[in-house]
């Protein structure tokens, strides 16, 4: 067992290893420390040797990351080679593609030397125009590079560190046309059945098959969810699954099933390898060969099939993760090296962080293994099963004289402790997400693995084989397999709304890690005492409510060019506008939702929407459809069925109390927008929030024009204004010197996307907040700014999710 803790030290080294030195370097160094352990110390002495010889270059390079050259914080306009890494994928506005820097041919006002790092780089680029590209295929076109920028929130997707897992380095948008100087449009496996499932979608069938017989037809089309299903199954294009199919499969613990997962690759290669090994078997029954040679044969050629399904799918991670482990277990049996579950788990993790070293950030890898070896945990002391090549056969008891109870018994209940093991193993890391674990995932996993290693994966591969040959036939084959999975989700959808996820904790750190230890301890084969503390440790850690530190939190969320203000009090909140919509995605499901489960929010008592918008109101009806459904909605603009009973006008007439919260409108008037003359943004509602003396000014879109009404109005409101949202996202349209001096805050928040398209905000807005000593907050620069007032104090700056050290996959957004 210490030669495996110790491995887990190799793994992190050799990831400092990889990345800081260059090409050369690496593989010597790597050759030259595995020859010299496997000669002098043996098999199983080469990670402690290798352990040893990585601290050198991780103490003399320790901050050398920090040093990397990222793209300036702008947009530059270059012109590039590149070639696709996978096909595009469709959006509403276009395509979307990933590609690695071939050539530079203009770097335009970039820096020459951050210039000369882009070939090899890997991108995101978007083609507005909506032309398709496939992978392998090469490019030359002007891009509009910036860099990769995404939302900073506590509890919230991590854009960001989620591209720099991919290891994309920037993103950006081709400015006019390209020219394709080679297509692989008909080279590849994958886009010749990529196409094939398009043409079989309901809307295309009859258009593609004008002579199709019609009772052909009939049994052939494919629903568009259906060819989304398939093409996420086998190609792992999620981007035309349907967005309620994805969120009922993550929520349900199935997402690893309709993706390309481990799980997928592994299923892949043991359907292959059975049906190879009992083809060779039957094939060579008179032949006398060892049945170990035929297991042989059978696994190499699975493992050449499996390889070949990673180069056509443009390697995904997960898949290859999957696949260097499997080349392990092949090769392992193919030299009869005997090799445990725990030695595999170690050499396929130090050639994966060895190639690919961003992976020490990925939750997914850690969850693959984890998984991995929560399974091979599970394994332990059980009957006819051993991570340690020794097998103990159960006792078989027929009854009846034909059914086995006994292996059926014994088989169930592997089953059932396995799905548990994993289950328990990965809920540290999935509350760590922000997400709700769901215990009826265990009963999912173990109904739906078995079925789709039987039938589902054989399915798939039949119907992938025969397309080119009996079209018709595979056809068919499709068509009633996405019947079968549409019925099966919608299933699934109706079970989740009626028995939603039970679990669901605040992450933190330390909550993950204390988990984790527990979880460890509980599956391991320890004393019992050491179990008992672990299942006290975990009980305490989902059920007890951690105090609120603060009389009150203030977060502007980072929600891009848009706005949503939380207020928190008493585990309770109070929210003013709720961010952009656009497509199926909003604020609400990706920002808002997991911002407050973070912050161990128990329900939302109010939520104000400013105005129309969407860069304001494009969150209100999901965060309505969700747990966090508000008591009491304040708008002016929606008369939805689902706002019956808890929505009201915001404006002058609003005047009441929040949790020691005063709350005032004193914008817009009564009438309603179309009865005013008001555009959408001077219909704005303002809001004047008073906490212990202390003032807060919400102002959502307004312009000059309200800004002087509000002056006339109330001329001696304003007394002692602390904090103050900047109109209109600080264009300079809004924030007139004359109210800036007249409101007089102390503090003022931008919330904007970077690098956004408006030049919001405007810099002479910021220069006329500066020159009356005013702070300025931007959520461009800083991500979700938090303030608070503690023991009865005032309410002060707290922190800005990019204050102190930024981790180095951060972009270049400067805190102020």
């Amino acid at each position: 067992m210490l030669s495996h803790f110790l491995a887990l030290s190799a793994i992190y080294h050799s990831y400092i290893l990889a990345y800081y030195f260059d090409q050369p370097i690496r593989w010597v160094m790597l050759l030259v420390t595995l020859s010299v352990g496997y000669f002098t110390l043996g098999r199983d002495k080469v990670i402690v040797l290798f352990c040893l010889v990585s601290v050198i270059p991780f103490i003399y390079h320790s901050d050398s990351l920090q040093k990397q050259e990222p793209l300036p914080y702008d947009r530059f306009v270059l012109e590039l080679k590149l070639e696709a890494v996978n096909d595009s994928i469709q959006k509403e506005w276009g395509t979307k593609t990933p590609f690695i820097v071939d050539d530079v041919l203009s770097c335009g006002a970039l820096d020459k030397e951050v210039c000369a790092q882009l070939p090899e780089k890997k991108l995101d680029i978007n083609d507005y125009g909506g032309q398709g590209y496939f992978a392998g295929d090469r490019v030359i076109g002007r891009v509009v590079l910036k860099p990769v920028l995404g939302f900073l929130n506590p509890g919230g997707f991590d854009y960001e560190y989620w591209m720099f897992t991919r290891a994309v380095w920037a993103k950006g948008y081709f400015k006019g046309e390209t020219d394709v100087v080679f297509s692989a449009e008909k080279a590849r496996w994958a886009t010749r059945l990529s196409r094939f499932l398009d043409r079989l979608a309901t809307s295309n069938y009859k258009e593609n098959n004008q002579n199709a017989d019609e009772d052909l037809f009939r049994y052939s089309e494919i629903p568009e969810r259906g060819v989304g299903i398939l093409r996420a199954l086998m190609l792992g294009d999620r981007s035309v699954l349907d967005s309620e199919d994805r969120s009922a499969l993550a929520q349900s613990g199935l997402i690893h099933l309709f993706v390309i997962s481990g799980l997928h690759i592994g299923l892949l290669f043991g359907s292959v390898f059975l049906c190879l090994k009992m083809l060779l078997v039957t094939v060579t029954a008179r032949i006398n060969i060892p049945i170990l040679k035929l297991s042989n044969m059978a696994a190499c050629a699975s493992l050449i099939t499996v390889a070949w399904y990673v180069d056509q799918i443009g390697y995904p991670i997960p898949a290859l993760r999957a696949l260097l482990f499997l080349a392990i277990w092949v090769f392992a049996r193919l030299i009869q090296w005997e090799i445990s579950i725990y030695q595999v788990l170690s050499l396929a993790m130090f050639l994966i962080l060895s190639l690919f070293p961003e992976e020490l950030f990925s939750f997914g890898f850690w969850m693959s293994f984890l998984a991995v070896f929560a399974l091979s945990l599970s394994f332990v002391g059980v009957p006819h099963f051993s991570v340690n090549n020794r097998t103990v056969k159960p006792v078989k008891k027929r009854y009846l004289g034909v059914v086995d109870f006994e292996k059926w018994k014994h088989w169930g209940g592997l089953a059932i402790r396995a799905q548990v093991f994993v289950f328990l193993m990965l809920f540290p890391l999935v509350t760590a997400l922000g997400t709700q674990a769901n215990p009826l995932a265990l009963l999912w996993n173990l109904v739906c693995i078995p079925v789709f290693g039987v039938v589902v994966v054989p399915v798939l591969m039949m119907a992938s084989s025969l397309f080119e040959v009996l079209p018709d036939l595979s056809a068919l084959m499709f068509n009633g397999l996405a019947v079968a999975l549409i019925w099966f989700l919608d299933q699934l959808i109706l079970v989740n709304s009626l028995i939603p996820p039970l679990i669901s904790i605040r992450s933190s750190s330390a909550i993950t890690g204390l988990l984790l230890a527990a979880v460890l301890l509980l599956l391991m084969p320890v004393a019992r005492i050491f179990r008992f503390f672990a299942i006290v440790i975990t009980i305490l850690l989902v059920s007890v409510t951690p105090a609120q530190k603060t009389d009150l939190d203030v977060w502007f969320l980072d929600v891009g060019q848009a706005l949503s203000i939380v207020f928190i009090k008493d585990h309770k909140a109070f929210i003013y506008d709720t961010g952009f919509a656009y497509g199926g995605f909003n604020a609400a499901d990706s920002v808002i939702i997991p911002f407050l489960r973070n912050q161990n929010v128990e329900g939302v008592e109010l939520v104000v929407v400013s105005h129309k918008d969407l860069d304001h109101s494009g969150g209100m009806l999901p965060l309505v459809k969700s747990q966090y459904s508000p008591k009491q909605i304040l708008q002016n603009f929606s008369e939805h069925p689902m706002l019956y009973g808890a929505s009201q006008r915001c404006g002058r007439s609003v005047k009441f109390e929040w949790q020691g919260l005063s709350l005032q409108g004193l914008w817009p008037p009564a009438e309603t927008d179309a009865d005013s003359g008001l555009t959408s943004n001077d219909s704005s509602c303002v809001l004047l929030l008073d906490y212990q003396g202390e003032q807060i000014l919400l102002t959502g879109d307004i312009t000059r024009g309200v800004e002087s009404q509000l002056m006339n109005d109330y001329p001696k409101l304003f007394n002692n204004v602390v904090l103050m949202s900047a109109p209109h996202h600080g264009s300079k349209s809004s924030s007139s010197s004359s109210f800036i001096q007249y409101v007089d805050p102390e503090m003022v928040v931008v919330s904007s996307g970077p690098l956004n398209r408006f030049g919001h905000p405007h810099q002479d807005v910021v220069n006329r907040y500066k020159s009356d000593d005013i702070r300025v907050f931007e959520t461009a620069r800083l991500g979700a700014i938090h303030f608070a007032a503690e023991d009865g104090g005032a309410l002060l700056f707290k922190e800005a999710f990019l204050s102190g050290d930024k981790p180095y996959w951060r972009t270049t957004r400067q805190a102020q």
